[in-house]
């Protein structure tokens, strides 16, 4: 048996328990509902395919985060009891002398007394399951902090079973209106991922690169009549870019902080790139500097309607990075043919590469890669050996072929730029 201190609470029918458990405790005694079949309806699949665990987010996000920073910190985890192991006891039922100005609200402070039995995870199953990696040891790779979680004390709710609807219901509403962050808010608050805390220090309000009311920092699309140019997800992307093809780092973990001067090297990097970049390229320029509405510019027929798009931009830093990085070609040189390129959205260059067939925008990764092996190709296709060409045409293709064919004869080849 297990006794905490503890606060009761009651929202609408529910009574519950706020308390601390550590977490060796708390993996030793509670389970994730995914594997306490007795609780649910086996024939519903919706609520079958909701007990899921995700195990990839738990061994490449989760557990890292958890074991490798030491300002690790969760939401509490919902647990129920299903066999009533609970016992609450006030600090008024234990019969304590307080002062007046305590009494009111003693009947609802005290300890919990947990005795062994059925207690499973209906919140948090992922988070439960992740602290139960570490602390059984179970990390592919060691994290710094992994012999200190065992002993971290995790906020837990404590509800007692009721009957089994309720307790499904329960799970089946957390689950279904939980409302996920979206890609720009994480980027915007993350204190560990080195792309977002490289990419943010381009919007700093003390000293930015570009200017902070030509971005969306909350989406990772943009509306044909909103004034950003770019958003927060696309600046995170050509960071990304940047610091793997440029600087070389390799920041794949991004549960894990850079060190210091990794971040330092990888900020002067970026900074100088993307401010020749937003400089020199005629449609960034335009985008982030022009008087002109971003909306206008970016209706179809206008000269740089596509590079308004975050998916373009992407592309071209895509390509930029790869340019340079091969040593083939100068920044200087790659931006100079980049602007010769014809960066209006109706341009038939764009045809099944951005635009699809029924004009709308192609937006996705595929899309990106396939745009930016086109502007690649375009930019510099006599710096490429064949072996290069053939990859970087190949990637093209997608464009157009379901299944690409092995004759290179039939395939398209875009104009390349002197």
């Amino acid at each position: 048996m297990i006794t905490t201190p503890a606060v009761k609470g009651r929202m609408g029918s529910t009574n519950y328990y706020f308390t601390k458990l550590p977490a060796s405790h708390l993996t030793g005694s509670v389970r994730p509902a995914c594997e306490v079949d007795e609780l649910w309806n086996n024939d519903n699949p919706e609520e079958s395919l909701q007990r899921k665990p995700n195990m990839a987010r738990i061994k490449d996000a989760i557990a890292p985060y958890l074991a490798n920073n030491p300002d690790r910190f969760m939401g509490s985890i919902l647990v129920l009891s299903l066999d009533k192991s609970l016992v609450f006891e006030s600090i008024q039922d234990l019969g304590s002398s307080l002062n007046h100005a305590y009494k009111s609200g003693s009947e609802d402070l005290g300890f919990l007394s947990i005795d062994s039995g059925k207690l499973i995870a209906l919140d948090g199953q992922h988070r439960l399951i992740a602290l139960r990696e570490i602390v059984q040891g179970n990390l592919e790779a060691k994290g710094k902090y992994e012999n200190q979680v065992p002993e971290d004390d995790v906020s837990v709710i404590f509800i007692e079973f009721e009957n089994f609807e309720k307790s499904r219901g329960i799970f089946s509403v957390i689950n279904r209106y939980a409302k996920p962050t979206s890609s720009g808010q994480n980027i915007k608050f993350d204190p560990i991922d080195g792309y977002a805390i490289t990419m943010r220090k381009l919007v700093d309000v003390n000293n930015p690169v570009i200017p902070i009311n030509k971005v969306n920092i909350d989406g990772s699309a943009i509306s044909e009549k909103s004034q950003s140019f770019t958003t927060y997800t696309a600046l995170y992307e050509m960071t990304k870019s940047i610091v793997d093809g440029v600087a070389g780092l390799d920041w794949s973990n991004t549960q894990i902080k850079p060190s210091q001067e990794e971040l330092d090297e990888a900020w002067m990097i970026t900074r100088e790139f993307l401010t020749t970049v937003f400089r020199d390229v005629d449609g960034f320029n335009k985008g982030f500097n022009s008087q002109e509405k971003c909306s206008d510019l970016r209706v179809p027929g206008k000269p740089y309607s596509l590079i308004m798009k975050p998916i373009a931009q992407m592309a071209v830093i895509d390509a930029l990075v790869y340019a340079t990085s091969s040593n083939k070609i100068t920044l200087d040189n790659a931006i100079t043919k980049i602007n010769k390129i014809n960066w209006d959205y109706e341009a038939d260059i764009w045809s099944s590469v951005l635009r699809k067939d029924d004009g709308k925008i192609e937006n996705g990764k595929s899309a990106r890669k396939r745009a930016a092996a086109m502007i690649i190709y375009m930019i510099m296709a006599h710096e490429l050996d064949e072996t290069q060409q053939h990859t970087i045409l190949r990637q093209y293709q997608n464009s157009f072929f379901k299944d690409i064919p092995e004759d290179v004869n039939k395939w398209r080849i875009p104009n390349s730029i002197n």
